[in-house]
């Protein structure tokens, strides 16, 4: 199959990082694959032109430009795509259309954050336009009733593939203590970690007051924040005001947080609203347990009790008890890490992701009648 994925940029962040990934299944699996970007390119297109990946750039100059429905369904019909899968809102609209001019057989939409649409234009958008799709992708359970229940599409139109991630990434053979002893971690330091953009849906403020709570009763923990954006000063403020730069480092950002994973013994993530985040993924892949809010689609990823635990959204008392629990039960911290990497290696790996991805085009070409040749 010749398969055009379409994304405004790839710059870095979860729904970027999955195209990449499905990019790299894919090609694996023999399909000739494309990425599209409508706006520019970003930083991780690098990383998959690297493995073989076309990506292409159609320079869409600001958030209405109609032409480049045109661009691209002009690029579609002169690469003869069989499949368009697109994601975020601004792909999903405009690759609705352009795939309809240039007659794709297939045309796949997203859903990436748990069914959850803000932007009141964006919601009666999607109501309006879904069914010039032939289906829409979500990675949760959760965002696929959701996107069912909005868009008045039938459940056998709403796929549900989790998200992948290459666990080799995350293999590397790293001498923890080593790598603790380099950052300057103590022996008997229980070291907390949060990976994600440093804006208002992840509540880093959240975590910043867990570490309060845990600075309080001497609980020897440091945390690190990991990731920039545009809360980072409101938040280095804070850090300031209530006591805890002793204890609380920003590291920026990480190209591979495989560098700076190992070192920590818990992953964190304090989110508002979540769909299937790629932060917990890493978090497991680098056998940790987790402890996160239970929002969205969070609760499908991690098992309470199992693999870490869940406590309800803006919970710091909760939060903080969960990480002390873990500090002082090591070794079940440590088994909940272990069930956590194998689950995910059980059900997410990349290679998962591209074979259920590809049952879904396979499924949807068959069904429109296209020769079993073509699929």
């Amino acid at each position: 199959m010749n398969v055009v994925l379409a994304i405004e940029s790839l710059e870095i962040g979860g729904a970027e990082r999955q195209v990449v990934e499905l990019a790299i299944g894919l090609k694996k699996r023999n399909h000739q694959v494309s990425i599209c970007c409508l706006n520019r390119f970003g930083s991780l297109a690098e990383e998959v032109i690297k493995s073989g990946v076309l990506v292409v750039c159609l320079n869409k100059r600001f958030r209405y430009d109609l032409r480049v429905i045109l661009r691209l369904a002009a690029y579609l019909r002169e690469t003869n795509a069989d499949i368009l899968q697109t994601f975020l809102f601004g792909a999903d609209l405009w690759g609705r259309f352009a795939g309809r001019l240039a007659r794709v057989k297939v045309i796949l939409t997203s859903d990436r954050a748990g069914g959850l649409v803000r932007d009141l234009i964006e919601r009666w958008t999607l109501k309006l336009f879904w069914k010039l799709s032939d289906g829409v992708v979500s990675n949760t359970c959760t965002g696929a009733r959701a996107v069912s229940t909005m868009s008045g599409l039938g459940k056998d139109r709403v796929h549900v593939v989790f998200n992948g991630i290459r666990t080799e990434r995350f293999s590397v053979h790293v001498d923890r203590n080593q790598l603790r002893r380099m950052h300057n971690y103590q022996p008997g330091q229980f070291v907390v970690g949060i990976v994600g953009g440093l804006k208002r849906i992840k509540n880093h403020e959240m975590f910043l007051r867990v570490a309060y709570e845990l600075s309080a009763v001497r609980s020897r923990c440091t945390f690190l924040v990991i990731g920039v954006g545009p809360e980072q000063y409101r938040l280095q403020s804070l850090a300031k005001q209530i006591g805890i730069t002793d204890n609380t480092r920003f590291l920026g950002h990480y190209d591979n947080v495989a560098e700076i994973l190992p070192a920590c013994d818990v992953g964190v993530l304090c989110s508002r609203w979540e769909g299937f985040p790629n932060s917990i993924m890493e978090y497991m892949a680098c056998g940790l347990p987790v402890v996160a809010t239970d929002v969205g689609g969070v609760s499908e990823l991690v098992q309470s009790g199992v693999t870490g635990f869940l406590v309800q959204s803006g919970a710091v008392a909760q939060m903080a008890q969960k990480i002390l629990w873990l500090q002082h039960n090591r070794d079940e911290s440590i088994r909940m890490g272990l069930r956590g990497k194998s689950w995910l290696e059980e059900n997410c790996g990349v290679g998962i992701l591209a074979q259920k991805t590809e049952a879904i085009y396979k499924s949807i070409l068959s069904a429109k009648g296209y020769p079993s040749e073509s699929i």
